[in-house]
């Protein structure tokens, strides 16, 4: 089989190396999975991508009698049975969410926990949910369960506490904050998160398509709608970082104050990933457009006063408390509910080590990505209206453009009795 999963790997949307080339590939960990119907095995790979580090991959497999109906196949036994992926077929769904909620047995090394939500919400009573598989292109598999939960199958594994889990238990039983989806229950193998189960919210999508929507709109109340709900994100992004900074004895949740090692780490951090831009300008492909290189070639031009403005962003020291935060937030990241927003997705940046998205941060960070990402929403919408008169550009530009940024920053306030989490005598909105 090991010689069939390379040519499947490469095709699939959550392999984190598709463009690398045919990886290979062994078999780490086989735990059978038995189901009355169904032949299946929690399966646990090991893929090494062409000049690339190993990566330790989460593909269970069903055996099946024929070529399934819908999805593709691993490959085939010399009995003719064919090999899927086992989130492919409903029945695996289906006992595996019972398995997570402890209503089915689970093999040795698996450990399956739920919260309270989970034992005795929406989900529980015994019956064949309907099962939906998104079609979004994501690092994960996502599998609507009802109309009750979301099933997240973690596809590249690390060893260690999950932050998807870790925040999700914080943020609904430790200290509830309403504005993300309850976490219902997770399943762990030997210490490693394979999978989470979240309550599902009903939403008009993320909220990067959403505005970006509403600015290429010349209706006033469309502008009106997006300035309205970007106040309440910003509102909900304070309330998520007063929640994160409530008083607990969990050492991983308590906030700390920002040490001088702290601060020296950001910026090297930061310096680190302006050194991998711009060495990704230097090797721009001749397929872009002229102007983008000019642009390109302006900033490379400027790399020494880059690499000094970015020195002097931080003082040598701070008085501030730091605590977890969101780590990977942008609108892609939140989802509008009527008028609300709801913030998901907690794992933090994918390409990271666990332990740095588990890391203690500034709630800047999270405050710089979302004004970082509502200026690039704003700029996709300008650059999206075809053939706008000059005139039409310059309202987009001169308007709705620069309005959200002002609106977020305006809004976003960490409430008086919380730790120190913003520098004394700083504020991230200028007043």
């Amino acid at each position: 089989m090991c010689d069939c999963l390379p040519s499947y790997l490469v095709e699939q949307r959550w392999y984190p190396a598709k463009d690398a080339g045919r990886p290979v590939v062994s078999l780490e960990r086989l735990v059978p999975f038995p189901l009355d119907r169904l032949d299946a095995c929690i399966a646990i790979w090991t893929a090494e991508p062409p000049g690339q580090e190993k990566v330790r991959l989460f593909l269970p497999i069903a055996v099946l009698a024929s070529q399934p109906d819908k999805g593709s196949s691993i490959g085939r036994l010399p009995s003719g049975q064919v090999i899927v992926d086992g989130f492919q077929e409903d029945a695996f769904v289906q006992a595996w969410v019972r398995a997570i909620l402890g209503r089915a047995d689970t093999p040795r090394h698996l450990f399956a926990g739920s919260t309270v939500q989970g034992r005795e919400g929406a989900l529980i009573e015994d019956k064949t949910w309907t099962i939906r598989r998104s079609e979004v292109e994501q690092s994960n598999t996502s599998i609507r369960i009802g109309d009750a939960a979301i099933l997240k199958a973690i596809r590249k594994l690390q060893s260690g506490v999950h932050p998807e889990v870790e925040m999700g238990r914080f943020l609904t039983e430790a200290a509830p904050f309403e504005a993300t989806p309850a976490l219902l229950g997770w399943i762990e193998l030997d210490g490693t998160t394979l999978s989470v189960l979240q309550a599902f919210t009903e939403n008009e999508g993320d909220g990067f398509a959403w505005i970006c929507e509403r600015l290429r709109s010349a209706s006033p109340a469309d502008a009106a709608a997006t300035l309205a709900w970007i106040r309440r994100l910003a509102e909900r992004t304070a309330g998520l970082h007063r929640a994160l900074a409530s008083p607990t004895n969990d050492e991983a949740f308590r906030a700390e104050r920002v040490t001088k090692e702290d601060i020296i780490g950001w910026r090297t951090s930061v310096q680190a990933l302006a050194d991998r831009v711009l060495s990704g300008l230097e090797n721009l492909s001749s397929r872009v457009d002229a102007p983008t290189r000019r642009a390109a070639r302006a900033l490379l031009d400027r790399q020494g006063d880059l690499m000094l403005r970015i020195e002097h962003l931080l003082p040598s020291d701070v008085i501030a408390d730091k605590t977890r935060h969101h780590g990977d937030y942008h609108l892609g990241q939140v989802l509008v509910q009527n008028e609300d927003a709801v913030i998901v997705d907690f794992e933090g940046e994918p390409l990271r080590q666990l332990a740095e998205r588990r890391a203690k941060h500034s709630p800047l960070r999270d405050v710089a990505g979302m004004l970082r990402s509502l200026d690039y929403a704003a700029s996709t919408a300008l650059g999206r209206v075809g053939n706008a008169s000059d005139l039409d550009r310059l309202r987009l530009e001169n308007g709705q453009l620069k309005r959200p940024m002002s609106t977020w920053s305006s809004t976003f306030r960490p409430r008086k009795e919380a730790p120190d989490v913003l520098p004394i005598g700083r504020t991230p909105y200028g007043s």
